[in-house]
């Protein structure tokens, strides 16, 4: 699956709606992962520009991986 950059900024907003398909992807036990193809670095400044990326809390199954490519 792909997805675009998430506008999540510095107020945190959430969106419900991909949590619950991203989450429905999975079995119940199943793990997976979210490979952001930005450095941790880069997807921090995005924040500041109302982007960035969401919270893992919120993605229970899952968990992210910054592996930047060019």
């Amino acid at each position: 699956m792909r997805s675009g950059q998430p506008l999540t900024g510095t107020n945190g907003r959430r969106c419900k709606e991909d949590e619950k398909l991203i989450n429905a992807t999975l079995r119940v036990g199943k793990r997976g992962y979210i490979i952001d193809t930005r450095s941790l670095n880069v997807a921090q400044q995005a924040r500041a520009k109302g982007g960035g990326f969401e919270q893992e809390a919120h993605y229970p199954q899952w968990r992210r991986i910054h592996k930047s490519i060019e």
